[in-house]
């Protein structure tokens, strides 16, 4: 997911440095409309989700190369149920978490996802990661605590918007970011990377790839490998059938 989540584990982590393809860099595409993929991303970003069959695959499969092995992330979406009066579009609420639990010791991130059409009809998803993330943690608990929120309480970067489409009519949303406009500085690595990244939305899953490059489109962090992180939805999560 995201230019957020590995922002903080590039001054400590790298992975083996593979070449890859970067992400379709087009951004728009013609499928759907920007209003009925809105509507369908209210629908489902919804619950607890995590990757947990795509890393047990990885991991039992010998063949696999340590760099393409998916790691396992949990994520929680909430819904924001209240208006938040200086943050437009639609808000979902999210924190990640080494197990999956409320623990407010194993909450890595917390932050926001703002959709919302621009002034050209292009439907956007950007993350909105809180300054200070220690008193929002678990926040969807007590939703009343968003409603002040404003956006200098929160690192947020334009060019690492995801461009927004319906595909496949009524089945998923997806879109890459702009080819080279989300960058960032690793002072472990010494360099400038870019993040190479896309996401698809379903009914019950949320897929990123999640990985950042050096010039050369080497991947300095993340998955090396075609098939994006696959987080699907547990069982019993999420807005109601």
């Amino acid at each position: 997911m995201r230019a957020a989540i590995t922002a903080a584990f590039l001054l400590l982590v790298t992975v083996p440095a593979v070449a890859v393809t970067p992400a379709d860099p087009s951004g728009v595409k013609s499928a759907g409309t920007a209003e009925q993929a809105l509507t369908l991303i209210r629908s489902w970003v919804s619950g607890r989700y995590d990757n947990a069959a795509q890393t047990e695959r990885d991991l039992a499969d010998p063949g696999v190369p340590d760099a393409e092995k998916h790691r396992l992330m949990h994520q929680l979406f909430v819904p924001v149920t209240v208006a938040v009066p200086a943050i437009t579009g639609y808000l979902v609420f999210q924190q990640s978490s080494v197990d999956g639990s409320d623990d407010p010791e194993a909450i890595f991130r917390v932050g926001l996802l703002q959709f919302f059409v621009d002034d050209a009809g292009q439907l956007r998803q950007r993350e909105l990661n809180f300054k200070e993330p220690g008193p929002f943690k678990n926040a969807y608990l007590d939703p009343q605590r968003l409603r002040q929120l404003t956006l200098d309480q929160f690192h947020a970067d334009s060019g690492c918007d995801f461009l927004l489409t319906l595909e496949s009519p009524a089945k998923q949303v997806a879109g890459p970011m702009r080819a080279g406009a989300c960058r960032f500085f690793s002072k472990g690595l010494n360099k400038e990377l870019t993040a190479d990244d896309a996401v698809t939305i379903q009914a019950d899953e949320y897929w990123f790839l999640g990985r950042f490059v050096d010039e050369t489109g080497r991947v300095m962090w993340g998955n090396a490998s075609a098939e994006p992180v696959k987080l699907v939805r547990r069982r019993g999560t999420g807005k109601p059938e």
